[in-house]
Protein backbone atom coordinates (compact mmCIF):
# COMPACT_ATOMS: atom_id res chain seq x y z
CA UNK A 1 0.00 0.00 0.00
CA UNK A 2 0.99 3.61 -0.78
CA UNK A 3 1.59 5.88 2.46
CA UNK A 4 -0.36 9.71 2.17
CA UNK A 5 2.93 10.97 1.96
CA UNK A 6 4.05 9.15 -1.56
CA UNK A 7 0.57 9.81 -2.65
CA UNK A 8 0.99 13.57 -2.20
CA UNK A 9 5.04 13.93 -3.29
CA UNK A 10 3.93 12.25 -6.90
CA UNK A 11 0.90 14.90 -7.21
CA UNK A 12 2.51 18.17 -7.70
CA UNK A 13 5.74 20.09 -7.76
CA UNK A 14 7.72 21.39 -5.53
CA UNK A 15 8.46 25.25 -5.07
CA UNK A 16 12.12 24.56 -6.78
CA UNK A 17 10.92 22.89 -9.50
CA UNK A 18 8.34 25.52 -10.31
CA UNK A 19 10.76 28.60 -9.71
CA UNK A 20 13.75 26.22 -11.98
CA UNK A 21 10.79 25.68 -14.97
CA UNK A 22 9.96 29.72 -14.25
CA UNK A 23 13.64 30.56 -14.60
CA UNK A 24 13.94 28.91 -18.08
CA UNK A 25 10.80 30.35 -19.46
CA UNK A 26 12.40 33.95 -18.58
CA UNK A 27 15.52 32.85 -20.19
CA UNK A 28 13.78 31.62 -23.51
CA UNK A 29 11.11 34.70 -23.76
CA UNK A 30 14.66 37.06 -23.29
CA UNK A 31 15.96 35.42 -26.44
CA UNK A 32 12.97 35.58 -28.25
CA UNK A 33 12.24 39.81 -27.55
CA UNK A 34 15.98 40.45 -28.52
CA UNK A 35 15.56 38.45 -31.82
CA UNK A 36 12.33 40.23 -32.87
CA UNK A 37 13.94 43.71 -31.72
CA UNK A 38 16.49 42.52 -34.80
CA UNK A 39 14.21 41.23 -37.00
CA UNK A 40 11.62 43.75 -36.95
CA UNK A 41 13.78 46.76 -38.57
CA UNK A 42 14.67 44.83 -41.54
CA UNK A 43 10.56 43.79 -41.64
CA UNK A 44 9.97 47.30 -41.77
CA UNK A 45 11.93 48.05 -44.03
CA UNK A 46 11.09 45.65 -46.38
CA UNK A 47 7.54 46.38 -46.12
CA UNK A 48 7.91 49.74 -47.24
CA UNK A 49 9.67 48.23 -50.34
CA UNK A 50 6.44 46.12 -51.10
CA UNK A 51 4.14 48.81 -50.68
CA UNK A 52 6.62 50.95 -53.00
CA UNK A 53 6.84 48.08 -55.60
CA UNK A 54 2.71 47.72 -55.82
CA UNK A 55 2.43 51.12 -56.07
CA UNK A 56 4.94 51.38 -59.04
CA UNK A 57 3.26 48.08 -60.76
CA UNK A 58 -0.29 49.17 -60.06
CA UNK A 59 0.41 53.16 -61.99
CA UNK A 60 2.54 51.11 -64.77
CA UNK A 61 -1.02 48.60 -65.33
CA UNK A 62 -3.04 51.68 -65.10
CA UNK A 63 -0.72 53.60 -68.21
CA UNK A 64 -1.32 50.34 -70.45
CA UNK A 65 -4.43 49.61 -69.47
CA UNK A 66 -5.60 53.33 -69.98
CA UNK A 67 -3.13 53.64 -72.94
CA UNK A 68 -2.04 56.86 -71.21
CA UNK A 69 1.15 57.93 -69.09
CA UNK A 70 1.65 57.93 -65.75
CA UNK A 71 4.36 59.16 -63.52
CA UNK A 72 5.91 58.39 -60.02
CA UNK A 73 7.10 60.98 -58.09
CA UNK A 74 9.88 60.82 -55.21
CA UNK A 75 10.90 63.25 -53.30
CA UNK A 76 14.04 62.07 -51.48
CA UNK A 77 14.60 65.00 -49.05
CA UNK A 78 10.97 64.11 -47.28
CA UNK A 79 11.17 60.23 -48.36
CA UNK A 80 8.00 60.18 -50.00
CA UNK A 81 6.42 59.23 -52.90
CA UNK A 82 3.08 60.61 -54.98
CA UNK A 83 1.59 58.89 -58.32
CA UNK A 84 0.47 61.13 -60.60
CA UNK A 85 -2.20 60.37 -63.19
CA UNK A 86 -2.97 61.57 -66.90
CA UNK A 87 -6.60 63.07 -66.06
CA UNK A 88 -7.36 66.51 -64.79
CA UNK A 89 -7.85 67.07 -60.68
CA UNK A 90 -10.76 68.90 -61.05
CA UNK A 91 -13.00 65.25 -61.47
CA UNK A 92 -14.23 66.86 -65.17
CA UNK A 93 -12.76 63.28 -66.69
CA UNK A 94 -10.81 65.02 -69.72
CA UNK A 95 -7.11 64.40 -70.03
CA UNK A 96 -4.41 66.98 -68.19
CA UNK A 97 -2.61 68.76 -70.67
CA UNK A 98 -0.15 70.54 -68.18
CA UNK A 99 1.79 69.30 -64.66
CA UNK A 100 -0.50 71.46 -63.10
CA UNK A 101 -3.53 70.07 -64.18
CA UNK A 102 -2.92 66.13 -63.51
CA UNK A 103 -4.32 64.32 -60.62
CA UNK A 104 -1.75 63.49 -57.98
CA UNK A 105 -2.36 60.68 -55.00
CA UNK A 106 -1.44 61.90 -51.90
CA UNK A 107 2.09 62.11 -50.75
CA UNK A 108 2.78 58.54 -49.16
CA UNK A 109 5.74 58.66 -46.42
CA UNK A 110 7.92 56.30 -45.35
CA UNK A 111 7.82 55.57 -41.63
CA UNK A 112 10.86 58.14 -39.75
CA UNK A 113 13.52 55.56 -39.46
CA UNK A 114 13.07 54.49 -43.48
CA UNK A 115 14.77 56.81 -45.64
CA UNK A 116 14.93 57.18 -49.51
CA UNK A 117 18.51 57.33 -49.92
CA UNK A 118 18.94 57.38 -53.42
CA UNK A 119 17.29 57.10 -57.01
CA UNK A 120 20.11 55.84 -59.55
CA UNK A 121 18.78 55.87 -63.06
CA UNK A 122 19.90 55.16 -66.20
CA UNK A 123 19.57 58.23 -68.60
CA UNK A 124 20.46 58.99 -72.20
CA UNK A 125 23.05 61.51 -72.38
CA UNK A 126 23.49 61.18 -76.18
CA UNK A 127 21.77 59.82 -79.18
CA UNK A 128 23.69 57.01 -78.59
CA UNK A 129 25.34 56.48 -75.32
CA UNK A 130 23.85 55.83 -71.77
CA UNK A 131 24.67 56.95 -68.62
CA UNK A 132 24.17 55.86 -64.99
CA UNK A 133 23.11 58.94 -62.21
CA UNK A 134 22.71 59.02 -58.68
CA UNK A 135 20.07 61.33 -57.42
CA UNK A 136 20.31 61.87 -53.64
CA UNK A 137 18.09 65.52 -53.10
CA UNK A 138 15.07 67.09 -54.74
CA UNK A 139 11.91 65.49 -56.27
CA UNK A 140 12.79 63.01 -59.01
CA UNK A 141 9.99 62.47 -61.64
CA UNK A 142 9.81 59.11 -63.65
CA UNK A 143 7.44 58.67 -66.57
CA UNK A 144 5.50 55.47 -67.37
CA UNK A 145 5.01 55.67 -71.16
CA UNK A 146 1.45 54.02 -72.09
CA UNK A 147 3.12 50.96 -73.48
CA UNK A 148 4.18 50.19 -69.60
CA UNK A 149 8.16 51.48 -70.90
CA UNK A 150 9.92 53.34 -68.49
CA UNK A 151 13.37 54.62 -67.57
CA UNK A 152 15.08 51.85 -65.78
CA UNK A 153 15.97 52.62 -61.87
CA UNK A 154 16.67 51.83 -58.66
CA UNK A 155 15.50 52.97 -55.44
CA UNK A 156 17.47 53.01 -52.63
CA UNK A 157 15.87 52.26 -49.06
CA UNK A 158 17.53 53.02 -45.92
CA UNK A 159 16.66 52.39 -42.37
CA UNK A 160 18.42 55.21 -40.47
CA UNK A 161 20.30 54.06 -37.30
CA UNK A 162 20.98 50.78 -39.29
CA UNK A 163 23.31 49.12 -42.02
CA UNK A 164 20.00 47.76 -43.32
CA UNK A 165 19.40 48.24 -46.76
CA UNK A 166 17.07 47.60 -49.68
CA UNK A 167 16.76 48.33 -53.10
CA UNK A 168 14.17 48.21 -55.57
CA UNK A 169 14.66 47.87 -59.39
CA UNK A 170 12.58 49.08 -62.38
CA UNK A 171 13.61 47.19 -65.38
CA UNK A 172 12.93 50.09 -68.09
CA UNK A 173 11.55 48.01 -71.49
CA UNK A 174 9.18 46.25 -68.98
CA UNK A 175 8.47 47.81 -65.73
CA UNK A 176 9.13 44.80 -63.77
CA UNK A 177 10.26 45.90 -60.24
CA UNK A 178 13.22 43.34 -58.49
CA UNK A 179 13.57 43.52 -54.55
CA UNK A 180 17.12 43.30 -53.36
CA UNK A 181 17.67 43.19 -49.73
CA UNK A 182 21.47 43.34 -47.69
CA UNK A 183 24.64 43.79 -49.25
CA UNK A 184 23.40 44.01 -52.63
CA UNK A 185 24.65 46.46 -55.41
CA UNK A 186 23.09 47.15 -58.87
CA UNK A 187 25.40 46.24 -61.71
CA UNK A 188 26.31 49.10 -64.10
CA UNK A 189 26.91 48.57 -67.28
CA UNK A 190 29.63 51.23 -69.26
CA UNK A 191 31.01 51.08 -72.22
CA UNK A 192 34.34 48.67 -71.34
CA UNK A 193 31.34 45.82 -70.72
CA UNK A 194 30.91 46.01 -74.53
Amino acid sequence: MTTIRSMRRAAGFTLIELVVVLAILAICATFVVANIELMIPSTRLEACARILSSDITLARSSAIAQGLPYRIEYDIDTSQYRVASPFKSDNSGGIATTDEERAYTNWKEFPSDVKIQSIICGLKHDSKDWAWQEITRGIYRIDIRPNGNTIEHIIHLKREGTELNFYLSVQGLTGFVQLYGGDWRPDVVTDGDF
